[in-house]
């Protein structure tokens, strides 16, 4: 990796490392077949997704049998903001494009990347209740049922609830209770309502909508 010391544009990275990882436990580093990788978190979104676009000039994707559940861990930093090397682990759940141009051997591929939580959450359904204050459902529907931790879980004001889910996956179980439940320090509750459930790097978010976009004196 080529240590720089300013951003030279908007979305700026050094990448350390890209390593896949088939399901037989074959790591395969491919940093220097990629083109294009974004990956995108957003508050309105609850899991980060990502998509990269490989030069496959050594026919690697034969090799690899891609599947459509190969870990993909990428390890980067930010320039000139933080010197750490952090890490992002996602998975890879489909394949947009593959063209072969001018009819070579290789081929350039484009695939959809989504973060583990989003993986998980796909293939989990479950039937269960639980008991609790909002913040304590989602607590135990996260701990459970999905590999990220919880890194911010506001506490909610509203009386315990025991809900019963019908074979739904978390993140259904989650938006059950998030869209009404309103936040403990909260003094006007029908100004107050609403939740939101994201992920970031650092982890999974339980935070009220206005405690996220308003400034209070």
């Amino acid at each position: 990796m080529i240590i720089r010391d300013q951003i030279e544009k908007m979305n700026d990275v050094d990448i350390d490392r890209i390593i896949i990882t088939n399901d037989f436990g074959l790591e395969f580093d491919i940093t220097n077949f990629i083109t294009t990788l974004g990956f995108y978190e957003s508050v309105f979104t609850p899991f980060i997704t990502g998509d990269l676009t490989m030069e496959d000039s050594q026919d690697l994707m034969s090799n690899l049998n891609i599947l459509g559940r190969e870990k993909i861990k990428i390890r980067f930093k930010t320039p000139a903001i933080d010197s750490e090397i952090r890490e992002i682990n996602l998975r890879v759940v489909g394949q947009k494009s593959k063209i072969s141009p001018n009819k070579s051997r290789g081929y350039i591929v484009n695939l959809r990347l989504v973060s583990e939580n989003y993986f998980v959450n796909q293939n989990v359904k479950q039937s269960i209740s639980f008991k609790g204050k909002p913040h304590q459902i989602v607590s135990k529907i996260v701990s459970e049922y999905l590999p990220g931790k919880l890194v911010i879980n506001e506490e909610t004001n509203d009386q315990d609830y025991k809900i019963i889910y019908s074979f739904k996956n978390p993140y259904n179980m989650i938006q059950q209770v998030m869209t009404t439940a309103t936040p403990e320090s909260s003094e006007e509750p029908e100004n107050d309502a609403g939740f939101l459930f994201f992920e970031t790097l650092d982890g999974l978010n339980f935070r009220c909508f206005n405690n996220m976009f308003t400034t209070r004196p």
